[in-house]
């Protein structure tokens, strides 16, 4: 009997002692099986300011996601080195599904070639969720431009090397990046012209400073309608659903060309796979929706959802693509 009292005692002891270790094991063990995932808000870090185009598809996103989940997601703007702050932010953050990022494309794989200390690295620090969408872009042109598609401007540029001139967003950007993409392909002499966004580079393409522009639809679409300026081509390999009239370089010149620019969802490497399949399917189901697609073709984003497998390739393959494209233009940011 004492030997029992004994023994039911340290048992006792043991299970008490334990306790406070059991408690904190739990809902990470919840997290692994993704059975209760989530059991509190979740946060969504935007590297782009409030308003802007990438803030406004993630406050599309969120409610609804947040719907789906059970929890809120809340947005976080971080803003800083062209989305690089947000992506670096979650890179180093708790792996738990409780924090991600809404990242671009450039942000992803275009930052390892063009900043010499990047802190992160895209394609071992994360765990890929899912593609989101695609960004249309589109070269235009000034009216007085005695060229009117993408043949004849290739003609044009190679009887006169270095004479015409192309804006984009800044040094760097994706729009820089398609425009030395096309140059490459095309092997033309075209000089880069630098501007703060695609505004500033808008003007300057209706006044004539410039004859050529690599530009997002948003911005483009309507002095195209008015007739202010001209399309050449969309950028994508394929058309565009929110610009289905707009012909690609690829289908009408260019064959191969794609510069078009993407949105995806990305945690920590090290989060659970249940929960980045939890997660990946939820996406899924939300972007088939016809209203959330309508709503983010208002955002000029072509909704579009993927395997985790499938974003990591990308991510892979356009990390190879721009370093090649930013080395040989030497492109370089601090």
């Amino acid at each position: 009997m004492k030997t029992e009292n004994f023994s039911d005692r340290r048992r006792t002891l043991i299970g008490m002692a334990l306790a406070p270790f059991l408690a904190s094991v739990a809902p990470q063990a919840s997290a692994q099986t993704g059975s209760a995932f989530p059991t509190k808000a979740i946060r969504l870090v935007v590297g782009f300011p409030p308003g802007g185009s990438t803030d406004l598809v993630a406050r599309v996103l969120a409610p609804a996601l947040g719907e789906k989940l059970g929890q809120p997601v809340i947005v976080d703007n971080r803003t800083g080195m062209g989305g690089g702050i947000a992506i670096d932010a979650i890179a180093k953050s708790s792996p738990d599904g409780y924090n991600l990022v809404l990242a671009s494309s450039g942000g992803l794989t275009a930052h390892p070639s063009l900043y010499k200390n990047l802190p992160y690295k895209p394609t071992k620090d994360f765990a890929p969720i899912s593609l989101i969408g695609n960004t249309p872009l589109v070269l235009v042109a000034s009216t007085r431009l005695p060229a009117n598609n993408v043949t004849e401007l290739i003609a044009l540029a190679h009887k006169q090397p270095g004479k015409l001139s192309y804006g984009s967003g800044g040094q760097g950007t994706a729009l820089h990046l398609a425009g030395e993409l096309f140059k490459s392909m095309s092997r033309t002499d075209i000089v880069h012209v630098p501007y703060r966004g695609s505004s500033p580079a808008l003007v300057a393409l209706m006044s004539g400073e410039i004859d050529l522009a690599f530009m997002d639809t948003g911005t483009a679409i309507p002095q195209i309608k008015t007739g202010r300026i001209k399309v050449i081509g969309a950028l994508g390999n394929k058309r565009s659903s929110i610009t289905p009239d707009i012909k690609t370089l690829d289908e009408t010149g260019l064959p191969g060309y794609n510069a078009s620019g993407w949105f995806a969802i990305l945690a920590p490497a090290g989060t659970p796979e249940p929960v980045v399949t939890r997660l990946n399917g939820e996406l899924a189901a939300l972007l088939a929706n016809p209203q959330i697609q309508t709503r983010l073709a208002s955002t000029y984003l072509d909704a579009a959802s993927s395997s985790s497998k499938a974003l990591a390739d990308l991510i892979q393959q356009d990390t190879v693509k721009w370093s090649k494209i930013i080395k040989s233009a030497n492109i370089t940011l601090e």
